[in-house]
């Protein structure tokens, strides 16, 4: 995320947070009403321009084992506001929403490779709790033995 600026300038050592969390409006409820396509569309069709959708923030550490989802800021160790997610216009489809809009979200293993302090226990949160830690030698059924063994144990050597 931070390893690039807009220009396409590569950083040696980027300085980025732990993570971004983002705090839904609530003011703002949908999903109330019918699950179909047309209902769905109806509900963002009727957020007007100008509505703030979330807070975002970023965390500068672990807060708690970041296991559980939550959806507010206790789960954001040392928040700092970065700004609001404002609709700038009326809500719609689009093709280019649904064939060129895409978001890359980063492993937390390619953060551990360019700062590996984020592996050392921070509270509740560990490596070992993250890489779902092999237990009396079975790994769980949710991970490979070869994904824990690249991602996970390798990270833990060094």
């Amino acid at each position: 995320m931070a390893r690039y600026d807009q220009d396409g300038t590569e950083f040696s050592s980027p300085k980025f947070p732990f993570k971004l969390f983002m705090v839904a409006n609530p003011a703002l409820k949908t999903g109330a009403g019918a699950k179909t396509i047309d209902a769905i569309h109806a509900e963002l069709d009727a957020i007007p321009a100008g509505t703030t959708l979330y807070e975002v923030y970023a965390c500068g550490k672990p807060a708690g084992d970041e296991m559980n989802p939550t959806s507010n800021l206790s789960a954001c160790g040392a928040p700092f506001k970065l700004g609001d997610l404002v609709t700038s216009s009326q809500c719609t489809t689009s093709w280019y929403g649904d064939a060129s809009l895409h978001i890359r979200h980063q492993r937390i293993e390619e953060d551990w490779e360019v700062d590996p302090s984020l592996t050392q226990p921070n509270g509740a949160y560990t490596i070992n709790k993250v890489c779902d830690k092999q237990q009396d030698g079975v790994l769980p059924p949710k991970w490979s033995r070869r994904h824990v063994e690249q991602r996970c144990l390798n990270v833990t050597e060094r």
